[in-house]
C-alpha cells in the first residue's frame, strides 16, 4: 500500500518512524567502526551518494497548472521575492516581461535552477540514510563489505528526537520525475522534497532519511542508548565474529547482537541471537 508521505519532508516532530532504522557498514572502514567504539555517525551531503540521480531531479511544474494568469502570478511571486523595495507597478512590469519571454520555461535558465538547487542542498544540508530491513540481501551486498559488515540498529524514535534533525521523511520511489506545484503553501518544502525522491530501481532499500541542518560539522555523537541492536553479516569467519563480538560487549554491554543466517528452507536471510554454543561466544567475552 502506498505511502501518502512518502517523498514528503515532513518536520521532524511530526515524523512516524519505525521502531529501529538499520545503518549497514563495514568493519574494515574505520570510521564505519567508530559508530561502535564512539557511536558516531557521519551525515554525508548529496554529493556524496551513490545514485547518480539522487537529489537532482529538475524542477518542474505540473503542466495543467501553467495557465498565462498562473504564469504572471508566478512570475510576480517570483520577482517580489527576488527584489525587495520596489513600488508594485516596477513588480508588475518584472512579471509582466518574464510572462512573455517565457523565462519559467527556458532551457538556461531551468539548468541553472537546478545547478543552484543541488549547490543549496549540498552545502546547506546533511543526510542520515536508514532502512526499516535488516535482512535487505542487496544491501548486505554493497554497503557491508559482501555480509562481511554489520548493520546497526538504532532507536528510530531517540534519533527523532535527538536534536540533530529538523527534517525526515520516507523515499518515494517512482520512474517519473515528480512535478512541482506551482503555488507551494507555507508547509511545503519543495527544495528539501528532492532528497526524499528516487528512481524506482531503489526501492528496495526501503529508505527513511533524517535532515541535519549544516552549521556544527557532519559527525555527531550519539549516546549509547541511541542503539539498540548489532547485527553481523553472515559471511564472518568464526575467529572474527568472536573478536567483532568482544569488541562490541565491551564499548557497549547492553545492546543485543544479532547475526544473519541464510535459510535452509529457501533463499532468503534471518536474524538470530549470537547464542553459538559450538564458539561458546559470551564464555570468551
Amino acid at each position: 500500500m502506498r505511502d501518502n508521505n512518502a517523498g514528503k519532508a515532513i518536520p521532524i516532530n511530526e515524523l512516524q518512524v519505525p521502531e529501529v532504522l538499520y545503518k549497514y557498514r563495514e568493519f574494515k572502514n574505520e570510521y564505519h567502526v567508530k559508530s561502535i567504539t564512539k557511536c558516531q555517525v557521519y551525515l554525508p551531503s548529496a554529493n556524496e551518494f551513490n545514485d547518480p540521480f539522487d537529489s537532482k531531479i529538475p524542477f518542474r511544474y505540473n503542466p495543467e497548472e501553467l495557465t498565462k494568469e498562473n504564469i504572471y502570478l508566478k512570475s510576480l511571486e517570483v520577482a517580489k521575492n527576488a527584489q525587495a523595495g520596489l513600488e508594485e507597478e516596477e513588480y508588475q512590469q518584472m512579471a509582466y516581461r518574464a510572462e512573455s519571454e517565457g523565462l519559467l520555461f527556458d532551457s538556461y535558465h531551468l539548468d541553472e535552477f537546478d545547478k543552484n538547487t543541488f549547490n543549496r542542498l549540498c552545502k546547506d544540508y546533511a543526510v542520515f540514510c536508514l532502512t526499516p530491513d535488516c535482512l535487505n540481501l542487496l544491501m548486505w551486498s554493497y554497503y557491508a563489505d559482501s555480509h562481511r559488515g554489520f548493520s546497526i540498529g538504532y532507536d528510530a524514535k531517540f534519533l527523532v528526537k535527538c536534536g540533530y534533525f529538523s527534517i525526515g521523511g520516507k523515499i518515494m520511489y517512482t520512474d517519473q520525475f515528480p512535478k512541482m506545484p506551482l503555488f507551494l503553501s507555507e508547509n511545503d518544502y519543495p527544495m528539501l522534497n528532492i532528497l526524499f525522491t528516487k528512481w524506482n530501481k531503489w526501492e528496495h532499500e526501503n529508505e527513511y532519511r533524517l535532515i541535519h541542518r549544516l552549521g556544527t560539522g557532519k559527525i555527531k555523537d550519539l549516546p549509547s542508548e541511541a542503539i539498540k541492536e548489532i547485527v553481523l553479516g553472515c559471511q564472518i569467519s568464526n575467529e572474527k565474529k568472536i573478536e567483532y563480538v568482544m569488541m562490541i560487549k565491551e564499548v557497549l554491554p547492553k545492546v543485543d547482537i544479532y547475526e544473519i543466517k541464510m535459510r535452509k528452507d529457501g533463499f532468503g536471510l534471518t536474524k538470530e541471537p549470537i547464542v553459538n554454543q559450538r564458539l561458546l561466544l559470551f564464555d570468551k567475552v
